[in-house]
């Protein structure tokens, strides 16, 4: 008879054999209160975060350990201050918070309560400064020369540049714009940062660029330049994406739409137009391209197609670039006229297992039912992975990524899905699976928020349990300890499975001792029965180790 060597089950796969270990880190608010942790960042090892206390929202960390909880300062007395967002630089942790005297204004911690100051006034008094005051945050600043440079008001006018090294008397402004407002999206290009900026009256969205001195802060190109007929005019660039010594993004000229254009630093180009111009004025001119990620040395993207063989618009779909290639359309998802595979995000792209993964649409449960796919570049390649059922008949949101409401770990998945419930996936049909709210002690009943920390290979979420409301919790993956042996192949038969009732197990030549353990990881059985009567278990999927001689088996087994 032929051996086989058995370690795990679904060992190739990993997925089967990790446990989840779910334990809640602290209770801030005490009882059923929210404290309703988020925006956390690491920081000198530990995790940071802005959380409720008796209605008091205040800045937090925690080394991650069960029961290890601190509030870093508290900041406004007896009212919020409301600390976010929170980014580390020159190994301090800034953030802007409120205060009743100051208003909102710009904050440093080295993680000590002394070492917790407002770093100035910069519009003196109750007022606030609006640093940081934009949707996307963390676009509105960039470092150079080990300074922070970012834009802030201390008056009633256009935000100024400001910089600061992290001290109060190295916090200082550079200069007040004259002749156009500052806007968002700064992004490094060959030493200088581009950014969207404006006319006077906050109108006219074109390209700027500053090296952080007034004399070095310039328009620098004006793609579609207002007239008397046009006084709102402006290319609007935005989707800055640095690839392959150049820098790409989207903007409209006012004649041919919103197209792919690049600079080198010196002049403007437009890539491609994707889109053509002639159609029916009310399907407009825009490919708008967006989502930019870089993959195997392409550019990626979506932006929306039109088929001239067929006398169709594809709607938004994939894309690829390179130099060598030009512009590559990938794959028709969601065929047929006006239909669209992509969503219009800011970003659509994550990687695991070495593969590129996207949220699509291919019209076969709906046209707004999202599954999860993924992309070599290829035709063929550009396949379907996870689908509507997998997911729990319920759409994979295509904002996910970019709203990070996700993380990876191991090779696998963690993210946000149907009614802020927390999954799993590995990228295939069959390790897709719910983790919260499954019935199972200590798991919780849903997450709030989901924007994960991962420390020290554990993820840490603010999650709700109804004994203690939403509070900081972590999930560690373990994997039960295994040790090689060799069975004959038809030495072991488990049936049926998936079961409603009794398990059979038929194990030849050896006495076999039978554990089951939870999703949690928690043994709720041990015995050494080959018949085992699991008809009161809750619905869903356990583990079940065989023990033989010191040497072990493990293997899924599924409760409907």
């Amino acid at each position: 008879m032929r051996t086989i060597t058995f370690i795990l089950f679904f060992l190739i796969t990993f997925l089967a054999n990790a446990q989840y270990q779910f334990e809640q880190v602290a209770d801030i608010w005490t009882g059923t209160n929210n404290s309703s942790p988020r925006d956390f960042v690491e920081y000198n090892g530990e995790i940071y975060f802005r959380a409720m206390n008796q209605y008091q929202e205040e800045l937090y960390k925690s080394n991650g350990s069960v029961g290890n909880i601190q509030m870093v300062k508290n900041i406004n007395g007896g009212a919020s201050s409301i600390p976010k967002p929170l980014f580390v630089f020159n190994n301090l942790l800034f953030f802007k918070a409120t205060t009743t005297a100051e208003g909102e204004e710009l904050w440093v911690t080295d993680g000590t309560e002394l070492g917790t100051i407002m770093l100035k006034d910069i519009w003196s008094g109750s007022a606030s400064s609006q640093v940081f005051a934009t949707p996307n945050p963390l676009k509105q600043y960039f470092i150079k020369n080990g300074e922070l440079y970012f834009t802030a008001r201390d008056q009633p006018a256009a935000f100024s540049l400001w910089k600061t090294d992290g001290t109060p008397t190295g916090t200082v402004k550079v200069f007040d714009p004259v002749g156009f407002v500052f806007g968002d999206n700064f992004t490094e290009f060959n030493g200088k940062w581009y950014f969207t900026g404006y006319n006077t009256n906050a109108m006219n969205p074109e390209l700027y660029v500053t090296d952080g001195t007034e004399a070095g802060t310039n328009l620098f190109a004006e793609i579609n330049p207002s007239t008397s007929n046009t006084l709102a005019a402006g290319s609007n660039p935005r989707h800055f994406q640095v690839y392959d010594g150049y820098l790409y993004f989207a903007a409209d000229n006012g004649t041919i739409g919103e197209e792919l254009y690049r600079t080198d630093g010196i002049t403007v180009e437009l890539v491609a137009d994707i889109f053509p111009n002639n159609l029916n004025p009310a399907f407009g001119k825009s490919s708008s391209p967006n989502g930019f990620y870089i993959y195997n040395n392409d550019l990626y993207f979506s932006a929306n197609v039109y088929d001239v063989g067929l006398n169709q618009i594809l709607g938004r779909e994939l894309f690829r670039y390179n130099t060598t290639e030009g512009i590559v359309f990938i794959k028709d998802i969601f065929p047929g006229n006006l239909n669209e595979s992509l969503a219009y995000e800011r970003n659509y792209f994550f990687e695991f297992n070495n593969e590129l993964h996207f949220a699509a649409c291919d019209g076969s449960n709906g046209s707004n039912v999202y599954e999860i796919y993924k992309t070599d570049g290829t035709t063929s390649g550009t396949v379907k992975v996870v689908d509507y059922s997998a997911l729990g008949n319920t759409s994979f949101s295509p904002s996910l990524i970019h709203n990070k409401q996700y993380a990876i770990i191991n090779n696998r998945m963690y993210f946000n899905h149907g009614v802020q419930q927390v999954w799993v996936t590995d990228g295939t049909n069959s390790e897709t699976q719910q983790l919260t709210n499954t019935g199972m002690p200590n798991v919780p009943i849903s997450n709030l928020n989901f924007k994960p920390i991962i420390l020290n290979n554990s993820m840490y979420f603010g999650a709700n349990s109804a004994s203690n409301g939403v509070e900081l919790w972590k999930l560690t993956e373990t994997v039960l300890s295994n040790t090689n042996f060799e069975l004959g192949e038809n030495d072991i038969n488990v049936y049926p499975n998936p079961t409603k009732d009794i398990i059979n197990i038929v194990f030849e030549n050896k006495e076999v001792t039978v554990e089951i353990y939870d999703i949690s990881g928690k043994k709720i059985l041990r015995t050494k029965d080959s018949k085992i009567d699991i008809s009161h278990y809750t619905n869903g999927v356990y583990l079940l180790k065989l023990i033989s001689n010191e040497q072990t088996k493990v293997q899924k087994i599924i409760k409907q």
